[in-house]
């Protein structure tokens, strides 16, 4: 029981001297300040395109201008009212493209199923190209489809079943309405879980910000363990046999990622970002165990905290790049297996990767003690 208590209270000295160093505090800032400017980010006046529309008044154009307004999107859109002023907005940078809907509109697409002209049904304004750009294109098609099919299939009943006869067109509008299916044609599911991923009330740009505060509870470790390759560079564990700083260092480095993982878990709620509570708990907690094996490993592995310092920000870009926080990109899959936060970030939608952490931390520390064996301190 004694002993208990003296881990105890070395757990709670070894925090709060964390709590002391001013550097740690503006890192657990980082995170208070990465949702308001997250959530800032997916207002109503923002997105990852602000496109500028204008309709001449043409009823179907005007049907898919509204059709752009009403939608949930991740690109923003400003209804003008002149053909100038959306141009101008683009050209100001308010904008960064202008779909100009022309009045003959529903002509030149009757034109273009009949096969008599092609003629442009919109005019794109832009002042340089890019993917997200050509993503909002692709919507634009999406909204405009809906008017061709229709006057495809109402070509077609005309001319090839009605055989010419007048055919109301309340009739055809109802009949063709009643066809169109609610359900999803794609179902999503993750591998590993056999649970179905419902996308429908997710927010694609506030989505990174789960990746970001991983990061942040890394950094947060690695903090903690360039204070304690100091502390015994000082030789404030001079007393201790060389493998057993493992015990210190672990105490330091958990206090950090414990404190940072709550922190993070209330921003999270605070986003809007939580998944179930028991997936979240679990998740969170095997990331704080892999991730403090992978600091007090790289704490038995580095002699100096200068050379540990100095390389801090090439793996914070590593995690960055090969983590699936913006992007997920298929190189060096090696190297991203041995990196926390991508069992972290997998695990939130596979519960398998919850198992892979708990395995991570153990192989970790395993090593880190072997390290610590087999690595000479000055």
């Amino acid at each position: 029981m004694k002993r208990k208590n003296r881990i105890l209270i070395w757990f709670m000295m070894l925090t709060k001297r964390l709590l002391r160093k001013w550097s740690f505090l503006v890192i657990l800032a980082l995170i208070a300040v990465a949702v308001p400017v997250f959530s800032a980010a997916v207002n109503q006046s923002s997105g990852i395109e602000n496109i500028a529309l204008y309709s001449a008044g043409d009823s179907v154009s005007a049907g898919v201008t509204e059709a752009l307004m009403r939608e949930d999107s991740v690109m923003h859109y400003t209804l003008f009212e002149s053909e100038e002023d959306a141009i101008l907005a683009v050209e100001n940078g308010k904008c960064s493209a202008a779909w100009i809907f022309d009045a003959d509109f529903e002509k030149n697409l009757e034109a273009y199923i009949n096969k008599e002209s092609i003629k442009p049904f919109v005019r794109v304004v832009e002042q340089e190209e890019s993917i997200t750009k050509m993503l909002a294109r692709e919507k634009l098609f999406g909204k405009i489809y809906p008017h061709i099919s229709y006057s495809m299939y109402e070509k077609f009943v005309r001319e090839e079943i009605a055989g010419g006869a007048s055919v109301p067109d309340e009739i055809l509008r109802d009949f063709y309405n009643d066809e169109i299916q609610s359900d999803k044609l794609i179902e999503i599911k993750m591998i590993g879980s056999g649970e179905k991923l419902d996308t429908s009330d997710a927010n694609y740009l506030t989505t990174p910000l789960r990746g970001i505060l991983a990061l942040i509870i890394m950094l947060c470790g690695f903090a903690s363990a360039l204070f304690f390759m100091q502390e015994r560079a000082d030789g404030l564990y001079a007393w201790l046999p060389r493998h057993k700083h493992v015990v210190p260092s672990f105490g330091s480095c958990l206090g950090a990622t414990l404190i940072s993982a709550l922190v993070s878990l209330a921003a999270l709620g605070f986003a809007g970002l939580c998944e179930s509570r028991v997936r979240e708990l679990s998740s969170m907690a095997a990331y704080v165990w892999a991730a403090t094996a992978f600091c007090v490993l790289l704490t038995s592995i580095f002699r100096r905290a200068s050379v540990f310092g100095a390389l801090i920000p090439f793996f914070m870009i590593v995690m960055l790049a090969l983590c699936p926080i913006f992007f997920s990109f298929k190189i060096l899959p090696a190297v991203r297996l041995l990196l926390p936060p991508y069992y972290y970030l997998m695990s939130v939608y596979s519960g398998e990767y919850v198992w892979y952490m708990v395995l991570y931390g153990a192989v970790g520390y395993v090593l880190a003690y072997a390290a610590g064996k087999a690595v000479r301190f000055k």
